[in-house]
């Protein structure tokens, strides 16, 4: 697993890696000002008080002035992942199903990640009143139990206001799917949560910094390598409610809608 954190998100990681309970490489960027021995001494009681962190989470900081360098963040995090296979996954979303198992039931699906020709999606939802995603401990567990709260229009694919960054994982056939599927209408704009090999695969482009584009740009890259997307048919993620702080975020998007 391979993710960025913030100094807000401790929580949630040391929450995937109890989870999870696989090798997590996180990258973390920390500004060099008086917070540094703050935000150090809070990681320090991170892996004080979960064991699973320790066990699990390889931390990496980024200790410098330089703030939404998402995609050098990423970077790190890949380059420093003990596995031959990486998810690049964002903390946020919590893991509902074993991918790992799903997988390994999947020879072909693995040929692929082997060889360096494909990428494995997990598709990402996320719950319609922002409320009802602040309790993980009552997601869906089962296709079964996710369609049930899509049909009662509780959940939807992730960011559904923006169908560029997850309508080319085809939700309307994945909801109907048994078995894995080829990517085949892939827009540049598309950010899916993959699986992919770790060796020969592009690096992120470190020119994107600030919110919006800097992760499509990195897997559309991924794609123009000659590495096809297929989805895993009854494995997903479903998005944690968290709150920005502050109004940078809302800006940027903004701009770069605007542009689009």
């Amino acid at each position: 697993m391979a993710t960025l954190v913030t100094y807000n998100r401790f929580k949630v990681l040391s929450r995937l890696a109890s989870h999870y309970k696989g090798p997590i490489s996180a990258a973390i960027h920390v500004n060099d000002d008086h917070t540094k021995e703050h935000i150090i001494k809070d990681l320090h009681q991170l892996y004080a008080d979960n064991p699973d962190m320790g066990r699990y989470v390889d931390l990496h900081l980024v200790i410098d002035n330089f703030d939404r360098q998402f995609n050098m963040w990423r970077n790190v995090a890949k380059f420093f992942a003990r596995t031959n296979y990486i998810m690049m996954l964002d903390v946020d979303f919590y893991l509902c199903t074993d991918f790992r198992k799903s997988l390994k039931k999947q020879p072909h699906l693995m040929e692929l990640l082997r060889s360096g020709k494909g990428a494995i999606v997990v598709p990402a939802f996320e719950y319609i009143d922002e409320s009802d995603g602040e309790d993980w401990n009552v997601f869906p567990k089962t296709k079964q139990e996710l369609l049930v709260d899509v049909e009662a229009e509780k959940l939807d694919m992730f960011h559904r206001s923006w169908k560029r960054g997850h309508g080319s994982t085809n939700y309307e056939k994945w909801y109907k799917q048994t078995k894995p599927y080829k990517v085949t209408e892939y827009n540049y704009s598309y950010e899916p949560y993959v699986i992919f090999k770790k060796e020969g695969t592009p690096w992120c482009d470190e020119r994107f910094v600030g919110y919006g584009a800097n992760k499509a740009a990195c897997l559309f890259e991924i794609y123009l390598a000659g590495i096809d997307y297929w989805v895993l048919p009854d494995d997903f993620l479903i998005h944690q409610t968290h709150h920005y702080p502050e109004d940078t975020r809302a800006k940027e998007v903004f701009l770069l809608a605007y542009k689009t």
